[in-house]
């Protein structure tokens, strides 16, 4: 039986008291199914889909909260949600960046799931504290504070949160200088995701030549030329700022 529906001008989602979710698109005449997923741990009872339903929050029998991707599958129990969820707000720009409200209180999430190399990272949603909820406002964003956290990361080599802070910062030359921070350390799948952010089509296309390099020397005799040939341009591209 259907106990939550929401729809758009463009899809339909429901969930159900069984644990199923469906997602359908209705731009044409006639619906079309898109996915549906089976929530195993209890009865669906409310759901958020972000404007194009390619992002879903919903809330199950025993109101523990959930971000669902069902691009790619992945559901992600989401921590301190516990309690009553009085709203929930997606990010205009970034379908990654959402925030939930309990109470007075609005608590501000971001989902990442990138490549770390051949390594995968988990699929996770770090609850950001009052420092970074205010960094998603476009008016109290501290850059220069910002962007130090994002070299901090990046000289840690904790790629995955760097990409978060780029993600905030959502900038040409942030992307790229993550792009070589991990061809650096040789991790060819985050600078190819990073470079995909800057649009860098010439250099995206090299790098995905080099995946299909599969005798390791040679991948990185071909990442290192690269990577020299790359700081030079890089340089010269932070003087022309």
């Amino acid at each position: 039986m259907v106990s939550c529906v929401h729809y758009t001008s463009i899809f339909l989602t429901f969930g159900t008291q069984s644990g199923s979710l469906h997602l359908y698109y209705i731009g044409d005449n006639s619906p079309t199914f898109i996915d549906e997923f089976v929530h195993i741990e209890g009865g669906i009872i409310r759901i958020w889909p972000n404007q194009l339903g390619t992002r879903i929050i919903f809330e199950d029998e025993r109101k523990v909260v959930y971000f669902y991707n069902p691009l790619k599958h992945q559901v992600q129990q989401i921590s301190t949600s516990s309690g009553l969820i009085e709203e929930v707000n997606w990010n205009e720009w970034d379908p990654h960046i959402f925030s939930l409200t309990k109470q007075t209180t609005n608590y501000a999430y971001i989902y990442t799931s990138i490549t770390k190399g051949v390594k995968k990272l988990p699929h996770t949603i770090d609850q950001l504290g009052q420092s970074t909820k205010s960094m998603l406002k476009d008016d109290d964003i501290e850059h220069t504070q910002t962007k130090k956290v994002f070299e901090d990361n990046l000289s840690m080599i904790y790629f995955d949160k760097a990409w978060l802070y780029a993600t905030i910062l959502n900038n040409y030359m942030i992307w790229e200088t993550l792009v070589g921070a991990a061809l650096k350390y040789l991790e060819l799948q985050v600078a190819i995701k990073a470079c995909e952010e800057s649009k860098n089509v010439t250099n995206l296309y090299r790098m995905h030549e080099m995946e299909e390099v599969e005798e390791q020397q040679l991948l990185h005799a071909h990442i290192s030329k690269f990577l020299q040939e790359y700081i030079n341009a890089f340089v010269n591209q932070k003087h022309l700022h």
